[in-house]
């Protein structure tokens, strides 16, 4: 028998910090009855229009290159506000207006920088994780190595609007019983390439305001 205590460290995450094992773990000899490994999900391949694939990277090249948050600030869209209620680890206190919201974002943004540091291109600062689920559709795309972008279905896009979710709670996504619907919702993912596989992975969803792609909501995956 195998023990394992977790606890949260300072930064949200979950951590095993203990662990027991039985005593007499040599005289066991139980068959090994354990499913084996999932398969990878079937991913499927997608493409998006030129205006998306130029934006996400405009926004991530002025934040993480440029280090220019007021360019950056201008692809993100004031729904993003509605993100920052739900980080309980933060400690600022809720934004009450735009103006509020754009500056804890900014703060947030900064803080990234600080782990980053000085870069020349985007692959010295992020990774693209892999995404390993059938309802997502990868984009292939000039900066694939830095960053992934996919399309996802609508209610995977309506799951993650951060308006609708609970603070605490995990992401809960419910298959509709009919068809999946693609094309409003975009997702951009990766990770801080100086923390590897320890640092958690920032989604983003992208959607359009007006004729205008922007980044209307994000969550950060832990590993």
């Amino acid at each position: 028998m195998l023990a394992t205590l977790w606890m949260r460290d300072a930064k949200n995450y979950w951590r095993l910090i203990s662990y027991d094992l039985d005593p007499v773990w040599d005289e066991y000899r139980v068959p090994n009855t354990a499913a084996s490994a999932p398969t990878p999900a079937a991913m499927g391949y997608t493409t998006a229009s030129a205006d998306l694939i130029g934006g996400a990277t405009k926004f991530l090249t002025a934040w993480l290159v440029k280090q220019d948050l007021q360019e950056a600030s201008q692809y993100v869209s004031e729904k993003c506000g509605e993100c920052l209620k739900l980080s309980s680890a933060s400690g600022e206190p809720e934004p009450t207006t735009a103006a509020d919201a754009q500056i804890g974002l900014k703060k947030a943004m900064q803080s990234v920088l600080e782990t980053t540091g000085t870069v020349k291109a985007l692959e010295e600062a992020i990774v693209a994780p892999m995404p390993n689920h059938e309802d997502i559709k990868l984009v292939k795309h000039a900066r694939s190595k830095a960053f992934a972008l996919a399309s996802i279905p609508e209610y995977m896009g309506e799951a993650l609007d951060c308006a609708a979710r609970t603070p605490g709670e995990p992401v809960g996504f419910r298959r509709p019983a009919s068809a999946k619907n693609y094309g409003k919702y975009y997702v951009t993912g990766f990770r801080l390439a100086k923390t590897g596989e320890d640092s958690g992975v920032l989604w983003a969803v992208w959607a359009k305001e007006g004729s205008a792609w922007k980044l209307t909501s994000y969550t950060v995956l832990t590993p």
